[in-house]
């Protein structure tokens, strides 16, 4: 069995399973709800609503159970949709608009600070690791 190799953008854990390891039900309905809908306008009302408790609770709750932010874990979520869509060979604009980012701009922006890379670059090199492996 050959070993898969993994890139920067490719985790062990996608992060759909990251900072789950809670049992915290507000938390996990407001997790469940970011992994349904990236694309939509997560703003703190929409979120709190979803979760049941205050803003401000919220914005404790989550850094104590997952362990990250909240801004950090949409974003992340985000990332992952759009390497899974651009990977099915979307275009960055066409991945932007579906995954919530606001622009194809912004994608690239966040993109090039959690891998350094473009996102097109990226995918172009999974490919032909793909292709090398065949």
């Amino acid at each position: 069995m050959m070993d898969a190799r993994r890139s920067p953008q490719n985790p062990e854990r996608p992060p759909f399973l990251m900072h789950r390891g809670h049992v915290h039900a507000a938390v996990h309905r407001v997790q469940y709800a970011i992994i349904a809908k990236p694309q939509r306008d997560w703003n703190m009302a929409a979120l709190a609503y979803v979760a049941h408790v205050t803003g401000r609770h919220l914005l404790r709750l989550f850094t104590d159970h997952a362990n990250v932010s909240l801004l950090y874990y949409v974003q992340a979520i985000r990332l992952e949709r759009s390497r899974q869509s651009l990977e099915r060979g979307a275009s960055v604009t066409q991945t932007a608009q579906l995954v919530g980012f606001r622009s194809d701009l912004q994608l690239r922006h966040a993109w090039m600070r959690q891998w350094r890379g473009l996102p097109r670059n990226a995918v172009r090199k999974a490919r032909a690791l793909v292709f090398q492996n065949l």
